[in-house]
């Protein structure tokens, strides 16, 4: 894959990418109690917060999915020249967008297996990630507005910044699978709180 330059970036999402900026991804939680406006709710607050540029992408189709889109797409509309929000942006250009952002921040799996390659902090928002196994650059925070909002100014605090750059994401070094199965064997199964059900 060939990176995408930061101003054809740039042209694409319609915002800038100098100074802080961070890619946002929050999907519904299902086994929340909370509806899907309330989950959102503190995300979006504690961003308008932030002084930073702001790329959100779509969220999956859980129940719940649309409310947030429809809450996002008036948070990007109020903010419009520091945010945008995309349906999809296309492997080639989120993993460019990765190697130039200065933070993740949602709920979505990337946070927690692709962002941390990269050398950025992850605010990972809520359970939905519950027992993955993660690296040291990956904070992890309530759904309360003032928790994530300490946590992305930690994220974009330049000691921790310089800590991310030097942190082994567990998923991308050789042995990763073995690693991940040891600590797997020694689980306390009982702290998963998600319910799975095998179709």
């Amino acid at each position: 894959m060939k990176p995408i330059s930061t101003p054809s970036l740039e042209d694409f999402l319609g915002i800038s990418l100098s100074g802080d900026s961070l890619l946002v991804t929050f999907h519904p939680e299902t086994h929340e109690a909370d509806p899907a406006e309330y989950q959102i709710a503190g995300v979006l607050d504690a961003l308008a917060r932030i002084e930073a540029n702001i790329v959100f992408t779509m969220p999956n189709a859980d129940s719940g999915g649309r409310k947030i889109w429809s809450l996002t797409e008036s948070f990007v509309a109020e903010n419009s020249s520091r945010a945008c929000l995309h349906r999809s942006l296309g492997q080639d250009r989120y993993i460019s967008l990765l190697s130039r952002v200065s933070a993740v921040v949602g709920n979505s799996s990337s946070g927690v297996i692709e962002a941390p390659s990269f050398g950025i902090g992850t605010v990972n928002i809520g359970r939905r990630q519950a027992g993955r196994v993660c690296a040291s650059s990956v904070i992890h925070c309530s759904s309360s507005s003032d928790d994530i909002f300490a946590s992305i100014n930690k994220a974009l605090d330049p000691s921790f910044r310089k800590f991310a750059r030097e942190v082994v994401n567990p998923y991308g070094m050789p042995g990763a699978s073995k690693r991940i199965m040891r600590i797997l064997d020694n689980w306390d199964w009982r702290v998963v709180t998600q319910t799975f059900y095998d179709l």
